[in-house]
């Protein structure tokens, strides 16, 4: 199965998204990870095209995002359920804090990164 996780943070680290692929390739998942650290109103340039061909076969999409980029998160659910029907889970720290706010705009909200799950 294989598992797109997406970090729409400005940081480059992605230190949520590199963990859970990490605890999702030691279960034998195979995963891509993308770090989309523009902030939301530079990211016109971004190569659509190539993430949606990443998560066309994939078995699920995650975004994992802060409080500060939920609407960027939220864009990009919108962009890929536009393409694909691949389930898309928010998750991250906005998502722990806040699980409600999130239900009506993903299929699933996660607790953390994941990671137990």
């Amino acid at each position: 199965m294989k598992i797109v996780l997406i970090s729409a943070d400005e940081s480059k680290v992605g230190m949520g998204v590199r963990t859970l692929s990490s605890c999702l390739r030691k279960k034998g998942f195979d995963t891509v990870i993308v770090i989309m650290a523009n902030l939301e109103s530079a990211y016109k340039d971004f190569n659509w095209n190539e993430l949606f061909d990443l998560c066309k076969e994939s078995s699920l999409i995650g975004i994992s995002f802060m409080t500060h980029a939920v609407k960027k998160a939220i864009d990009i659910k919108n962009r890929l359920s536009a393409v694909t029907s691949v389930p898309i889970v928010a998750g991250g720290i906005h998502a722990t804090l806040d699980p409600d706010s999130l239900l009506k705009n993903f299929n699933y909200v996660c607790h953390g990164e994941g990671e137990g799950v």
